[in-house]
């Protein structure tokens, strides 16, 4: 278990044990594994969290890059994450116990999807690989409530009239949210498109099921999905616990307004520092747009940088990637650091530092087009969203009587 050993893809479950050099060849799944590992411990509580959290870190590491669980693997994710000392001791624990269980190898969770009501779901699903095995699960409960509905009623055909009558009988009789209700519209809609694309049809099937795209989703309330943004000494408090590495993306997204997976594309070229500018890579764009790197953001992003420098002997190329975590690895980094800090964790998510900094923004006067213009807002309507808890402080602070 010396070298970076690919991990070996086999889709059964629980596999029998083979004896190959003395290896236990069963692929466990994550949750799995740390449930064992866990179970392992005489007592574990809140002193022993950490342990049970840096072990899924590593694994995120281990399936992102493809790797088993080994001496090689470990170093290079230490070296990767830049771990402090306290953190390899409570990580290598973890090691120990796989090593002494012969255990080297693991795998994705599964994720639990419904069963197909009839051929054309089963065919839809197939044939949209775009669709990740999350959404696969509500695009099937959606769309087999809704041919269940239309057996009901005794229904032939899909249309706009009872994709309509649908959305209300699940919004009056069945209440479901909003959300839930616009998730299974969309995955009708989405089928009818695969529909009128793939099979052939008379005039009429088709003007009937072209009408559905109109059928009107429901209106949410949208103050009801508030994300907190983090009070500007909570941010600082969040950054002065970090290292460099982790300093650097609280700030770049806290600061400056960027979506995880838009720090995940950054690369030192995508930095001007002299112009104290950004070019980021939008959330379904396939330019990069320009956005102020505020001077907070800057220092952080720029002491990180010499740091990898260091570490690297040289300059590093243009194309060097700022952050190679998986969103899974941020996310619980994320929620320990603030534990860690005394914060309240439930209250906020990585998307809250986005939050944190449409807020700031207009706190500190900027115009409403400027904070929609910093976070890519196509519709000024999104940017008020994203505003409106600091607007109505703001109101209820200024408003003259």
């Amino acid at each position: 278990m010396n070298e970076l050993e690919p991990i070996k893809h086999q889709s059964q479950n629980n596999l029998p044990a083979v004896d190959q050099g003395g290896i236990d060849t069963r692929i466990y799944q994550k949750s799995e594994l740390i449930k064992l590992y866990v179970g392992s411990f005489k007592k574990f509580g809140d002193s022993q969290k950490n342990y049970r959290t840096y072990a899924l870190q590593y694994l995120d590491y281990l399936l992102e890059k493809e790797l088993s669980i080994s001496d090689a693997s470990f170093d290079n994710f230490i070296a990767h994450k830049g771990a402090s000392a306290s953190y390899v001791s409570y990580l290598r624990k973890f090691l120990k116990y796989c090593k002494a269980q012969k255990i080297a190898y693991v795998r994705h969770d599964e994720v639990k999807t419904h069963p197909a009501a009839n051929e054309l779901i089963l065919t839809f699903i197939a044939n949209n690989h775009w669709i990740n095995e999350r959404s696969k699960n509500t695009y099937i409960n959606g769309l087999n409530q809704y041919f269940q509905y239309l057996g009901a009623n005794d229904w032939q055909e899909i249309n706009a009239r009872n994709v309509a009558a649908f959305r209300d009988f699940l919004n009056n009789e069945k209440q479901l949210s909003a959300f839930t209700i616009n998730n299974y519209l969309s995955a009708i809609k989405e089928l009818v498109k695969y529909c009128l694309k793939n099979y052939q049809m008379g005039d009429g099937q088709i003007k009937s099921l072209s009408q559905v795209k109109d059928v009107k989703s429901l209106k949410t309330n949208t103050k009801k999905y508030y994300k907190n943004a983090l009070p500007p000494e909570l941010l600082e408090q969040l950054i002065q616990s970090e290292d460099a590495r982790w300093a650097a993306y609280w700030g770049i997204m806290g600061y400056c307004g960027l979506r995880v997976k838009e720090l995940q594309a950054l690369t030192l070229g995508d930095f001007d520092f002299e112009r104290q500018s950004l070019m980021v890579l939008g959330k379904g764009q396939n330019t990069k747009e320009q956005v102020k790197l505020f001077t907070k953001a800057k220092i952080l992003a720029q002491v990180f940088i010499t740091m990898q420098e260091a570490e690297n002997g040289g300059r590093l190329p243009k194309d060097f990637r700022l952050c190679e975590y998986s969103y899974p690895t941020l996310y619980k980094h994320f929620k320990d650091a603030l534990k860690n800090i005394g914060a309240d964790e439930t209250k906020y998510s990585l998307h809250s530092l986005r939050h944190t900094c449409g807020q700031q923004m207009l706190e500190k006067g900027n115009a409403l087009e400027y904070v929609q213009r910093q976070l890519r807002h196509k519709s000024a309507d999104t940017t008020t969203v994203y505003v409106n808890k600091k607007l109505d402080d703001l109101f209820l602070d200024n408003v003259r009587e």
